[in-house]
């Protein structure tokens, strides 16, 4: 997949033939942790063509937000 950076820091993707939205957005961050919400959040209209792309269509890919880091506690040591 390659991924086209733009100016304002976003990246674009311009769709082939069977693409789904959840598998770009994984292949760009690396996880599923929030990442559709995101694209979806930043293509407005992207949802209702349905989870699987057009030839040509363009997503917008924006940075990720800092995730947050949990700390895990443990009880007995």
């Amino acid at each position: 997949m390659d991924f086209i950076p733009l100016e304002n820091g976003n990246y674009a993707y311009r769709a082939i033939d069977g693409d789904a939205v959840d598998l770009i957005a994984f292949q760009f961050y690396g996880h599923h942790d929030g990442t559709l919400e995101l694209v979806l959040n930043a293509n407005r209209g992207l949802a209702a063509k349905g989870p699987v792309l057009s030839v040509g269509d363009f997503v917008i890919l924006p940075p990720e937000p800092p995730r947050k880091v949990t700390r895990m506690i443990r009880l007995w040591d």
